[in-house]
């Protein structure tokens, strides 16, 4: 996909990753073996997207995945499961500003679970009764093909019990 490192607009440093899909399946991510994961990232845009937009995911052995996304229709941050147990932000997303997003996913139980933050607010938590995995991967960026550009910025991720939220930065 169409991924660049750029220098404005940046969080923090030299440099923030773009993250331009047009139709594209864009993505950058790693891969791991865990049956947890805390992330801590920045994302900002310079236009908000017009449609509904996966900005990150988690991916598991077996089971579905944890969606980060845009909504559209609400205008807001949204956690969910593939299909289950949509949550949106409290916050409405605005341009050209940076937000910061922590987020703890645990599937090791047969409830897989999302805590999140925004901004260091927490918002409702997400949750899946399926059976227990583990986490083969984080991506920031869709799932899917789709059209945005989104800035992305100070990215954490940890597998330590007990590093959620990991907090400014």
């Amino acid at each position: 996909g169409a991924q660049s490192l750029v220098a404005t607009p940046v969080h923090s440093g030299a440099y923030a990753l773009q993250s331009a899909a047009a139709g594209l399946l864009t993505r950058t991510g790693w891969n791991m073996s865990s049956g947890r994961l805390a992330a801590r990232f920045y994302i900002r845009f310079a236009a908000l997207p017009a449609a509904t937009v996966g900005l990150a995911h988690v991916l598991t052995v077996s089971g579905t995945l944890l969606l980060f996304r845009y909504n559209q229709a609400t205008g807001k941050f949204n956690v969910v499961w593939n299909t289950t147990d949509s949550q949106d932000s409290a916050v409405t997303v605005a341009v050209d500003t940076w937000y910061r997003i922590d987020m703890q996913f645990v599937v090791a139980a047969d409830t897989r679970t999302c805590d999140w933050q925004v901004d260091g607010v927490d918002q409702t938590q997400s949750a899946s009764t399926e059976a227990a995995s583990m986490i083969s991967g984080f991506r920031l960026g869709g799932n899917l093909a789709q059209t945005m550009t989104a800035f992305y910025d100070d990215v954490y991720l940890s597998v330590t019990d007990g590093d959620y939220p990991i907090g400014a930065g």
